[in-house]
């Protein structure tokens, strides 16, 4: 069983909990500009509430604790309840018992632990370096928001607040508290929960996709393509025109049998 899909899925679910999302729906492209008075005051606003580095703070110590416990309460999870949407009958399900993949993976890796520990302090400087690499433009992004959605008053009434010394406290760690131990541990008890409620829609969302896309064409096998697009296709992958149509592994298995046959 893979280790990285695991920690990856609890990182993933870590990096949506950890960035703010201030409009449901994207500006469009062809919106005019915001106010240049209250998109000034918007980054005085962005300035309080989301100063540059919060990120590195935000992705320290406490964002680790989040991953480690959300990979627990994963791992606690019974194997019935993470194999229910794969589309084994009852009886089957029932057979699992109450074994958890914990307990799978006790038997099939004793190290797993150490295992998913170990990918998960190399994915972490990763992460963490791809989310400081987005905070320019979150913070860009932040600011145009505010200043569509608040007039300029509101904006003021704000940045006065934000002045303060108590408004500044808030400001200041009103991003890094999500990261808190209250909320990071409260947070990875209900990750099995998301995890469970969102495979349990996936034969849905399946059969929602296949009605949406019944009517689109069927994407094409190689002998559809024609010459043109058999060697643009070969360019782009890298690889012999003359080996993009075999099987893969085709030519290892030829070759494997080539020599089983001097024996």
């Amino acid at each position: 069983m893979s280790k990285l899909p695991i920690s990856a899925l609890a990182a993933i679910a870590g990096l949506f909990l950890a960035t703010p999302a201030v409009a449901q729906d994207p500006t469009p492209a062809t919106q005019p500009a915001p106010d240049p008075a209250r998109l000034a005051a918007a980054k005085v606003t962005v300035d309080y509430i989301f100063p540059a580095g919060t990120y590195a703070k935000m992705f320290g110590g406490s964002f680790s604790q989040l991953m480690d416990q959300s990979m627990n309460s994963v791992t606690a999870m019974p194997m019935a309840d993470l194999m229910r949407s794969t589309g084994l009958s009852q009886d089957r399900l029932a057979k699992l018992g109450k074994g958890t993949l914990a307990d799978v993976m006790e038997i099939m890796d004793p190290a797993f632990k150490q295992r998913q520990k170990a990918t998960m302090d190399a994915m972490m400087p990763v992460l963490s370096n791809m989310m400081a690499s987005l905070e320019p433009s979150m913070r860009e992004g932040l600011a145009a928001a505010y200043a569509r959605y608040f007039t300029l008053d509101q904006l003021s009434d704000m940045n006065r607040f934000f002045a303060t010394p108590s408004g500044t406290a808030y400001a200041r760690n009103s991003m890094v508290l999500m990261m808190d131990p209250e909320v990071v541990s409260r947070t990875a008890k209900d990750m099995p929960k998301m995890i469970q409620g969102f495979m349990a829609q996936m034969p849905a969302i399946e059969k929602k996709v296949e009605a949406a896309t019944a009517d689109l064409p069927k994407p094409k096998e190689y002998k559809d393509l024609t010459p043109e697009q058999r060697t643009k296709l070969a360019g782009l992958l890298g690889v012999d025109e003359k080996d993009l149509g075999k099987p893969s592994g085709s030519a290892a298995r030829k070759g494997g049998h080539t020599r089983k046959s001097h024996r």
